[in-house]
C-alpha cells in the first residue's frame, strides 16, 4: 500500500537530490544543444485516393475504402518501410557515401528511419513525409525519394499480383474444360447404351411413386392398430355401458353412431326448450320427452352392434393392409432393377454440371480481372506536394529543452530517492514501525549532537527545558497510560543490538518518574557493558556505609565498578547497602556492581526476583536497563518479571530483521513487550512529526 507520509519524508529528507538532478539535467542538455550541428527540416505531402479497386488474391477482386484510418496508417508506416528507404537513399546519392565508411544495409536503413518520419493529418487524406538532415538539399530529395520510392514499389507489386492472378485461373479454366469434355462424352455414351429408356423421365416418376405408397402404407397400419386397440376396449366394455362405448374413438366415427348421437343431442335440446316453458303433462313436454326416448333407444341399438361393427372396419383395414405391402414389395422390385442404370447415370450428371458450374466461375472471374486490370494497379496514394529546399534550419527551443531536461532531473531525482528507500534496511519514522513491526511507537527521542553535547547524559538534569528533556517526558506519559497502576511498575528496558542508547533512555526515563514525585528505582543490570555509573556520575550520592564499602585498601575510592546488582545477587552486600542515592529528588539508583564470569545464571536465581518484590513495596516506579536482546540471554531472563518492556532503535542504524528478531525472542521469553522507543530520531523527521522545535518558546525562558 502507498504510504503518503512516508513518501513526504522521503521529500523532505532528500529534497538536494531532486535539485541536484534537476540541476546536472538542465546543464548537460544546454552543454548538448550548444554542440549540436544545424539541423534543416522538409516536407513532402502525398494524398490517399478516396476509392480503389484491388486484386486482393486469385480468388477476388474487392473494392477498398482508402479514406478509412486503418488504410491511411498503413500507408504511413509503409512510407517508413526498409525497402522504400533504402531505395530513397540509392536515390538521394546518401547510399554511396554511406557505403564508402563502412556501413552495411541494415545499419543505413536504421540511420535513416532516424531521419525520415510519417505524420498523419487528422480529419484529412493527407500525410506529411518529414526529412531531416545537415543539408537542407539532401533532406529535401530524401524526402521526395521516399515518396517516388514508394510509388514505385507499390505499382510493381500490384502489378505481378495481376498477372500472378490471370495465369494462374487460366491454368485452372484449361484443367477444367478438359474434365468437362470428358464427362459430356461419358453421359451421351450412357443414353446410347440405354436408349429404349426414358432416363430422365422415370427417376423421377418411381420416386414419386415410391413416396406415395410408402406413406399409404403407413397410414393404414396405423388405422389397421387403432381399430385392433378400439375392438379389444369395446368387448372389454358391458353391451349396456352406452357412455364407455361412445369414448372409443373408432366406433364414435362410424357414420350411422355419428348421425344417431347427433339427433339425441339435438333432441336433448329442444327438451330443454320445451322444458322451460311447459310442465310436464302439456302435450308438447310429453312429445319431447318421448323424442329423446326414442332417439336414444336408436343409439343404444346401434351400440349394441359395437363389436360386429368394429369388427367390419377392422377387416376391410386389414385387406387395405395387405394390399399395399403388395404394391410396395412390387415397386421395390421394379426400383431394384433401375437404380443399377439411375444411379450412375446421376452421378454422371451431377459431376457435368459441378464441373460446368466451376469453369463459368473461373472464366467470369479472368473476364473480371481483365476488365479492372488497369484501375487496379494504379496505387491509390499521389504526390501532392513536394518537398522544398529549406533555407532556415531547425531552432531548438532552448524554454522547452530546460523544461524537458527539469522535468527529466525530477523523475532521475525521484527514481534515485526510491531506489535509496528501497535498500534502506532501517526504520526512519514512525509509521514505517508501526505498519512493518504491528508495535506501537511509545515516543521518538531527537538526535541533536550539539545538543547532547552541552547537556550531557541527562537532559532532565541539567536543562528541563530541552528538546530531549521534553522527548523523555512524552515517554513517561505515554508509559503512564498502559493500564491500571499496578500493572505499569516496573519497566525493562532493552535494545536488539549495542549501541541504540538503552542506558541512556533508561537513565533519563527513571528521572522522568522521580521528578513526577514518583519514588523510582533504577536498576542497571547490564552487568556486562554497564553504563549508568558513567552516565550519572556526579549525580550520584553515597551514604557514609557505601562510602566505605566502596573505598580502596587505603581508604581513597576505588577505581572502576562499585557495588552493585551483582554483589547483592552473590550475597556479599545487602540491598540497602547496594542502593545509592543521587541528586535527583526521589531517584535511587543499583549499580550493575563488581564483574561476574556468569551474569545470566546470576541474574536466574530467585533472589533477583524476589528483590524486585521487595522493592516494589519501596518504590512507585522501577526501571530495569538491560543487555541487548540479540547479543546475550540477560533480557530475556529478566523479560517475565517486568510489568512493561521497552525496544529502544536506533532510528537509520537498526536493521529491520534485528527488530522484528528481538521482538520474537521477547514473546517467547513471555516479555510483555509494549512498543519501541525511536532514538536518535535525526532532527527533520522529528521536527517533520512534531510541526515545532520548543527552542523559540525556550529561548531566554528560565522557567
Amino acid at each position: 500500500m502507498f504510504d503518503k507520509n512516508r513518501l513526504s519524508l522521503l521529500l523532505f529528507r532528500f529534497w538536494w537530490i531532486i535539485l541536484l538532478s534537476v540541476i546536472v539535467a538542465m546543464l548537460g542538455s544546454f552543454a548538448w544543444a550548444q554542440r549540436q550541428l544545424p539541423v534543416y527540416t522538409t516536407k513532402a505531402v502525398v494524398e490517399v485516393a478516396q476509392q480503389e479497386e484491388r486484386i486482393v488474391n486469385v480468388q477476388s477482386v474487392k473494392s477498398e475504402n482508402p479514406g478509412g484510418m486503418d488504410y491511411i496508417l498503413t500507408v504511413a508506416e509503409s512510407l517508413k518501410a526498409d525497402a522504400v528507404l533504402l531505395g530513397a537513399a540509392k536515390n538521394s546519392d546518401l547510399y554511396e557515401e554511406l557505403r564508402r565508411t563502412g556501413m552495411a544495409d541494415a545499419a543505413i536503413v536504421k540511420l535513416l528511419a532516424t531521419k525520415v518520419a510519417t505524420q498523419w493529418r487528422k480529419g484529412t487524406r493527407l500525410i506529411d513525409v518529414v526529412a531531416t538532415d545537415v543539408d537542407p538539399a539532401r533532406a529535401a530529395k530524401l524526402s521526395n525519394s521516399v515518396v517516388e520510392q514508394y510509388l514505385a514499389l507499390a505499382t510493381l507489386n500490384r502489378s505481378t499480383i495481376s498477372g500472378e492472378a490471370t495465369e494462374y485461373l487460366k491454368e485452372q479454366a484449361k484443367r477444367i474444360d478438359d474434365e468437362l469434355s470428358t464427362a459430356h462424352k461419358e453421359v451421351a455414351e450412357f443414353r446410347v447404351k440405354h436408349k429404349n429408356l426414358p432416363l430422365d423421365e422415370t427417376a423421377g416418376s418411381t420416386v414419386e411413386r415410391q413416396t406415395e405408397l410408402g406413406t399409404r402404407l403407413l397410414d393404414a397400419k396405423a388405422m389397421q392398430a387403432s381399430l385392433a386397440a378400439d375392438l379389444e376396449r369395446a368387448r372389454a366394455i358391458p353391451p349396456d355401458d352406452y357412455d364407455g362405448l361412445l369414448k372409443i374413438s373408432s366406433l364414435a366415427a362410424i357414420p350411422a353412431v355419428a348421425t344417431a348421437r347427433g339427433v339425441l343431442e339435438t333432441r336433448e335440446q329442444e327438451f330443454e326448450s320445451v322444458k322451460r316453458r311447459y310442465l310436464e303433462l302439456h302435450p308438447k313436454y310429453i312429445r319431447a320427452r318421448e323424442n329423446i326416448e326414442v332417439a336414444q333407444a336408436a343409439l343404444r341399438r346401434l351400440l349394441g352392434e359395437a363389436s360386429p361393427l368394429l369388427e367390419e372396419r377392422a377387416g376391410q383395414a386389414d385387406a387395405a393392409v395387405k394390399n399395399l405391402e403388395s404394391a410396395v414389395a412390387a415397386m421395390s422390385q421394379e426400383s431394384s432393377s433401375l437404380n443399377s442404370i439411375l444411379v450412375p447415370y446421376q452421378e454422371l450428371k451431377q459431376k457435368v454440371e459441378t464441373l460446368q458450374k466451376r469453369y463459368d466461375e473461373i472464366t467470369g472471374r479472368i473476364a473480371d480481372i481483365g476488365m479492372k486490370e488497369k484501375r487496379a494497379d494504379r496505387v491509390p496514394v499521389y504526390l501532392s506536394a513536394a518537398a522544398m529546399v529549406p533555407s532556415v534550419p531547425d531552432r531548438v527551443s532552448t524554454p522547452a529543452l530546460l523544461l524537458r531536461s527539469a522535468i527529466g532531473g525530477i523523475l532521475l531525482g525521484l527514481g534515485i530517492i526510491f531506489l535509496i528507500d528501497r535498500l534502506d534496511q532501517t526504520y526512519q519514522s514512525v509509521e514505517h514501525v508501526e505498519a512493518d513491526m504491528g508495535v506501537p511507537v511509545l515516543s521518538t527521542i531527537p538526535d541533536d549532537s550539539l545538543e547532547k553535547r552541552r547537556l550531557g547524559g541527562l537532559p532532565l538534569v541539567s536543562d528541563r527545558q530541552s528538546i530531549q528533556a521534553e522527548a523523555f517526558r512524552t515517554l513517561r506519559a505515554t508509559l503512564s497510560l498502559l493500564g491500571s497502576e499496578e500493572t505499569r511498575r516496573v519497566f525493562l528496558i532493552t535494545s536488539a543490538v549495542p549501541g541504540e542508547g538503552k542506558s541512556r533512555t533508561s537513565g533519563n526515563l527513571a528521572v522522568a518518574f522521580a521528578q513526577r514525585g514518583l519514588k523510582t528505582l533504577l536498576i542497571d543490570a547490564d552487568l556486562r557493558r554497564p553504563a549508568q555509573q558513567n552516565l550519572f556520575g556526579s549525580e550520584l550520592r553515597l551514604s557514609p556505609e557505601a562510602v566505605e564499602i566502596n573505598a580502596g585498601a587505603d581508604g581513597s575510592a576505588k577505581a572502576g565498578r562499585m557495588v552493585g546488582l551483582s554483589d547483592f545477587l552473590s550475597g556479599n552486600v545487602s540491598m540497602e547497602l547496594a542502593t545509592l542515592g543521587t541528586s535527583v529528588d526521589n531517584l535511587k539508583i543499583i549499580l550493575a556492581g563488581g564483574r561476574s564470569p556468569q551474569p545470566a545464571d546470576l541474574l536466574a536465581q530467585t533472589r533477583f526476583s524476589e528483590m524486585l518484590e521487595h522493592a516494589k513495596g519501596l518504590y512507585d516506579r522501577i526501571i530495569i536497563d538491560t543487555p541487548p536482546v540479540n547479543s546475550v540471554a540477560d533480557a530475556l531472563v529478566m523479560a517475565p518479571h517486568a510489568n512493561a518492556v521497552c525496544l529502544v532503535v536506533h532510528s537509520g542504524s537498526t536493521s529491520r530483521r534485528s527488530v522484528q528478531r528481538a521482538i520474537e525472542s521477547l514473546k517467547m521469553a513471555k516479555g510483555n513487550t509494549v512498543g519501541i522507543i525511536l532514538n536518535r530520531q535525526r532532527g527533520w523527521v522529528y521536527g517533520y512529526y512534531y510541526n515545532y522545535r520548543y527552542d523559540p518558546y525556550v529561548k531566554g525562558s528560565k522557567a
